[in-house]
């Protein structure tokens, strides 16, 4: 057990992270720390609130903790199996929670008694302020599973899920290999700069003469792992086109299978059905 004090004595339970660079190079300040908590046997046994909203990472110096941003991902459900993929026992759920947060140090080796999560706190008001943290601003994490979805400025550049706001933006995080954005193109609509992984933007053009969903890009030989698009107003239009318009109905990718997870669970592996995160529409 940690000797390290107890940073807010209104969260009743907190977790010490021990945070292991496996590589012998310096873990980089920013560099994404990833951590699964166990959903049924927190958040279903009300130690944690549905929201997640209690649930702080809380980083010790040596003299003062720190609040540090932080993201929440409700990974698949994983059940405990044979090698065989015959269930022994149906009735044991595993929802993985992933909490993603930055490292706030750069370190070679293992940082002890550094990083801790605390949760259960019930009352709002007692609750921390905390930074905001984007899963999409570090497309590289430690463990799979998740999405994160953010619209840069929504209530300014955004409204009704669409924006003719040059530089207006729409990021997308997402675990797997496949990935493709179904646009709504309309009569009003303008093109838009979609890029994967930092990689080279391509100008889409989301203008239909008729309102109608298509899809605008799409990648289907990605390597498995963490990926993050951006999709951004140019402010641009063909002359036919009364705006510039740019709204994403939905974004769909295809997840692979966690092989980690099943292996420590002994599940079976099987290829993963494409998700859709639906987006807005109008």
């Amino acid at each position: 057990m940690s000797s390290v004090v107890w940073w807010n004595l209104n969260y009743k339970f907190r977790i010490p992270i021990d945070v292991t660079n496996p590589v012998n190079d310096v873990f980089s300040v920013g560099s994404p720390i990833s951590y699964i908590l166990n959903k049924n046997k927190t958040v279903d046994l009300n130690k944690i609130r549905n929201d997640f909203e209690d649930i702080e990472v809380i980083y010790f110096d040596g003299v003062s903790h720190e609040v540090l941003g932080r993201s929440i991902s409700v990974l698949p459900d994983v059940l405990k199996a044979d090698f065989d993929g015959e269930e022994l026992d149906p009735t044991y759920p595993y929802t993985p929670l992933e909490v993603v947060f930055p490292a706030e140090s750069s370190f070679v080796g293992q940082e002890v008694d550094k990083y801790f999560i605390y949760y259960g706190n019930f009352s709002p008001s007692l609750l921390s302020s905390r930074p905001a943290y984007l899963a999409q601003d570090w497309p590289v994490a430690i463990s799979p599973g998740g999405v994160g979805f953010s619209y840069l400025k929504p209530n300014e550049d955004w409204q009704n899920d669409k924006s003719n706001k040059k530089s207006s933006k729409i990021t997308f995080t997402f675990y797997g290999d496949r990935v493709r954005v179904i646009a709504n193109k309309t009569s009003s609509s303008g093109y838009a700069l979609i890029s994967l992984d930092d990689g080279p933007a391509q100008s889409v053009n989301f203008y239909s003469l008729s309102s109608l969903q298509a899809v605008v890009f799409e990648i289907t030989d990605l390597h498995a792992g963490y990926h993050h698009i951006s999709i951004e107003v140019e402010g641009k239009k063909q002359a036919t086109s009364a705006d510039s318009y740019i709204s994403v109905h939905s974004i769909e990718y295809k997840p692979v299978p966690n092989v980690q997870y099943a292996k420590e669970e002994h599940q079976e592996i099987a290829e993963l059905s494409w998700e859709k995160f639906i987006v807005g529409g109008y």
